[in-house]
Parts: structure tokens; sequence; C-alpha cells
């Protein structure tokens, strides 16, 4: 270890017991003693500079999600990969660019190692077969490979999600790199239901299976399985309801393995990706993976969340005008969208942190008042810690210490979605891969990158697709959509002598007539410029002449009620076939209920995707 580092620790240990606490200074890992030994760098660090001229992007992003079977997004294109890659790891090379007191390139690498030594392990728990490149050391990964990364929460997602493992893993075979995926576990549970398409009596209809019965509003890491019976015979329920396909789905044997490692470890989060990596190796997907909740373990993220801390007013100011560039931009007028500004009250700055006890169902926002003498920090609801310090020579490793005493007392901190991104594409990722609701947060993600650490903000990808489930006897969808027909039956239900025969016409004469003079009329009864009694005058004649005109139609539309009939009729087939194709094409049924060979024709599509 250099002696820089050395008495750097040493010197924060002392500190900390000057002030009064008794502050668990962590280990020297391996890993940093490696790091320490090529990348520390000697320049004292500098804390962010002063926001000024925060400015917008100049043009809204337009990304829509695709509606045909088949279908993708992917932009950039795979092709243009090694190019944003080149330009990424010249971003993250840059020898002045400070991270607390320690360059970026430090932080990165000290990152990569504690998480891909993580992923290492835990998937190699989940599913020995063929992890990914077992003979290599982590050495021999970090020095020579490029890591493709993307993220999701733990939940039962549809192909188009699916599609980014997909990518990650081609990036990796293509390039020889690392493919990683990240477990968002530290989200709230936001469902315990999946919609599945039925057929009842001929007729395609949505109906939503419950998965369990689970807590709303629940962190995914602490979540465990409510009634027994419910979550072991989804499969069983979902078969039964399906309709039929040609190929079997894998929902059977991909609910055996989730249940299998739920009941195993006690953890429906592992059960969940377990059921899924297990899927994914039959096709042929090899993507290492680990979780937040083992992520927020390592130095490098307390290391992160302490700098965050450290730098908290100028960070909410950022935060709150990247919100607001966002907003001018999308014409966003609601305050809490797309997400709430960060708050200060009496010195108390929130922080974009979520703060829980282990076993607690629901997550707050962590808040920090730095005094002269004390640091403080609190959910502002029933929990409070304050520790002594120096407020001017405090630093990120004395705050990450405080952030490892914490953890040790199973008080839990996550980043919230944005700084969650902000972390894996500044400290882990060569190469980013979101859906379509991550690149739109991450353009706020973009400027707090520009305007807080004054870096550019790495480049990365968008990626999405629809598959369809391949339901047999779809319906085949109407000649003319029910907006054109509720179209054709408004103008024949104000026109109805449209419809009326050669015959009919010579019998409507006189209403024809009539009609044709209320109209004209109608067009003559202008108000401007009278007085108010005239105007009143001309209301009670328009109004008579409305009713008159009314009552005209109707005898009119009596002569052709067969037809008007039959055109409501057709509406109401029309709507009842686009809703049954709304059910069947629908994109957001999880992979498992899809046929394994209409998965892997729906990953090769995307491998070889231009």
């Amino acid at each position: 270890m250099p002696w820089t580092l050395f008495l750097q620790i040493a010197r924060d240990c002392l500190h900390s017991k000057d002030q009064g606490f008794n502050m668990v200074c962590p280990e020297q890992t391996l890993a940093q003693k490696k790091l320490d030994q090529c990348c520390h760098g000697n320049a004292p660090g500098q804390a962010p500079s002063t926001v000024s001229n925060l400015t917008c992007n100049s043009k809204p992003t337009r990304l829509r999600v695709p509606r045909r079977d088949g279908e993708l997004l992917i932009t950039p294109g795979l092709n243009q990969v090694t190019s944003g890659v080149a330009e990424n790891q010249r971003i993250f090379e840059q020898g002045s660019m400070y991270f607390g007191d320690r360059p970026l390139k430090y932080r990165r690498a000290l990152a990569r190692r504690e998480i891909l030594e993580l992923a290492r392990e835990y998937t190699a728990s989940l599913c020995p077969q063929a992890p990914p490149c077992t003979e290599c050391s982590i050495d021999e990964l970090l020095d020579s490979r490029t890591m493709y990364v993307t993220g999701h929460q733990p939940e039962l997602f549809h192909p188009g999600v699916w599609a980014k493992d997909v990518i990650v893993d081609e990036l990796a075979k293509r390039n020889q790199g690392i493919s990683l995926n990240v477990v968002i576990d530290s989200d709230a549970v936001k469902s315990s239901n999946v919609s599945i398409p039925v057929n009842r009596e001929g007729q395609f209809v949505s109906q939503r299976v419950p998965v369990d019965h689970w807590s709303m509003g629940m962190p995914w890491q602490d979540l465990q399985v409510a009634d027994e019976g419910l979550f072991e015979s989804f499969a069983d329920r979902i078969e039964d309801q399906i309709p039929q396909m040609p190929g079997t789905t894998e929902v059977k044997s991909f609910w055996r393995d989730v249940v299998s490692e739920t009941q195993h470890s006690g953890s429906v989060t592992r059960g969940l990706v377990a059921g899924r990596v297990r899927l994914e190796r039959k096709m042929g997907i090899n993507n290492y993976e680990v979780p937040i909740s083992l992520i927020a373990a390592t130095s490098g993220y307390r290391n992160f969340l302490a700098e965050l801390i450290l730098n908290v007013s100028k960070l909410q100011q950022v935060y709150n005008e990247s919100l607001a560039c966002y907003r001018k931009q999308y014409h966003i007028k609601s305050a809490m969208q797309p997400v709430p500004n960060l708050t200060e009250k009496d010195g108390w700055y929130e922080l974009p942190i979520w703060i829980w006890s282990t076993g607690s169902s629901s997550r707050k926002s962590l808040y920090v008042k730095i005094e002269s003498d004390r640091l403080s920090l609190s959910d502002l609801s029933h929990w409070e810690q304050q520790y002594p310090v120096d407020a001017s020579s405090m630093d990120v490793e004395f705050i990450s210490g405080v952030l490892l005493q914490l953890q040790n007392r199973g008080i839990q901190l996550r980043t919230k979605a944005m700084m969650t991104t902000a972390f894996l594409r500044l400290y882990l990722a060569d190469w980013f891969v979101h859906g379509i609701g991550g690149a739109k947060y991450d353009e706020i993600t973009d400027l707090i990158i520009n305007n807080f650490w004054g870096l550019t903000a790495p480049g990365f990808q968008v990626a999405t697709g629809t598959l369809c489930l391949p339901l047999e006897n779809k319906p085949v969808a109407p000649l003319q959509s029910s907006n054109q027909l509720k179209q054709q039956l408004r103008h024949s239900e104000e026109n109805p002598e449209t419809l009326l025969s050669e015959s009919q016409l010579g019998q409507a004469t006189q209403l024809l007539e009539e009609k044709t003079e209320l109209l004209l009329l109608q067009k003559q009864s202008r108000t401007e410029g009278l007085t108010r009694n005239q105007r009143r005058v001309k209301h009670a004649e328009n109004q008579a002449r409305y009713q008159k005109l009314k009552q005209v139609r109707s005898s009119l539309a009596s002569l052709v009620d067969d037809q008007l009939v039959q055109m409501r009729q057709d509406v109401e087939e029309a709507s009842r076939i686009e809703q049954e194709l709304f059910v069947v094409n629908g994109r957001e049924y999880p992979i498992c209920c899809y046929p394994l060979e209409t998965l892997r024709n729906f990953e090769a599509k995307i491998r070889t995707h231009q």
C-alpha cells in the first residue's frame, strides 16, 4: 500500500476518534491495494464548482415504442457501438477528472473490480451451468475487456425489456467483452399480478393472474413468499388459462426454477432471477448478474453516496435545475413529473437516496444537515443520527465510514433511479443499454453529470421491441377501423338523406327542401353588431329553428332507420375486434409465457438487427 494512502486512512481514523466518533475504518481490500499501486493520484480532490449557465438539450428526443410484431427499436445500431465505447473510454480516462479526492479512473477501477467479483459469485450460485468466463481471472477480465451493462427490476418482464439482455450478450460476444445485468432490487414492488390473454366463449380478453399476495411498496430485495400455495401454483394457473399456441410455453420449467431457488434461499428476487437466467442459458445468453443490494455493500458504492452527501447543496441545485430544463423541453406543468424536486427545510437537504431498515416495508428519502461541528442524517420521520466532525476537514472517506457503520446496523441506503444509472454509467459500464423509460430519465441524468461533475455524459444505447404471443385463431382486423366507421355514422346521422334510395328521395322532397331552407337561415342568423334586445329576439328564433331542424333530421332518419342500426352494429363489432386485437397483440406478457422457439426467433432478430 502506498504511504500516502496509508497515512490518509490512519489520519481519517485518528480524526474520527478525536471527534468522539467511534468509526469503523474499512479494511483495505486486495482490490484497493492493487489499485493504489497504479492509479492513486497525488493531486488534491476538488469539490464540484458552482452551478452556472445550465443549458437544456437543444431538441427533445422522440423515442416511440415499436407496435408491430417483431419490430425493434435499437439506437444507435449494434454496428455503431464500437465508436461509442471508444468515446466513453476517452471520457473515463481523463486524468484531471476527480471524484472526491480520487481520479474517476481510480473510482471506476475499484468499483468494477468489487462488482465483477460479486457478479461472478452470484451468477455461479444461481446457475452453475456455464457461468461466463470461469477460466479468466478478474485481472484478465478488467485489463482487456469492455463491460456492457444493462439493468431492470426483478419482475416478470416482457420481451421488449428482455431485448436488453440479448443485446449486451451480443455486444460482449462480438467484442470479447463482459456482459452484465444489474438487478434493481432496491425498487419497490408495484404489482403482484401479471396479465395474460384468455379465450372466453371464442373471444380473447385480458385476465389478471395473481403471483402472490405481496405487499406493495416493499423493496424487492426484502420480498418473501406470502402465500406458498398461491405462489407455487402460478405456472399451473397460467397454463390452464392461456390460449393454444404452436409450441409449449416455458412457464412450467421457468417457474419450477423460480420456486426451487426461492425455497432454497428464502428470496423471491433470487428465485425470479434464477428462472430467467436458466431460461437464457438454454438460448446461449451468458450474462453475469448482480443485484444492487450486493453492489451497495461495496466501498465503491459507498464512496459514490458519500460524494453526493458531501456536496448535497450543489447536487440539489443541479438536480432541480435539470428537472426544470426537462419540464420546459417537454411542456410538463406538473411539479411531480417526471419526479419531484428535492426539498430543503431548516437546513435539512433532501438527497436522491432511499433509506429504510432491513425488514421495513417502506422507503423514505434521506436528508442531511452539515453544520460546522456535526453531520446529521435523517429520514425526517422516526430516524436520525448525528456524528461529531469538523465540517471543514470532512471528506469522502469519512462519510463512507459512516455509511459502512450504518450498513452494519441494517440501515439500507440506495440511490434513486437517476443516481443509480449515474453510478452504473460512471463507475461501472463502458457501454450502458437502456429501455425507453430509462433513456427518458437519463436525459435528466446527462444534465446532472454535465453540471454536477463537470463531465461529458458517456453515451448509451436504447433498445426495446415488441413480440406478440403466437396465439391460434386470432381475429382478423376489420376493413375499416371503428373510428372511421364512427365518423361515417356521425355524418349519416347529421345527413340521413345520404342514405336514401332513389325512390325514398322522391318521398322526402318536402323534408329536404325544408332542411335546405333552415340551413340557409342558420348561416344568415349572425348576431354580431346587434343590441342586447335584438340578440334576445334572435336567440329565440335560433332556438326555434334548431328544434325544427332537429325534427326534420329525425323524420329523414326514420326513413333510413335500418341502415343506421346496421352502421351502429358495424361500429360495435369493429370496436370489439379491435379490443381483441389489442389483447392478442399485447407486448407486455412475461417472457415465460412464450414458446422457446418464438423467443429464439426474436433473439436472432435482435442479434442481426442493423
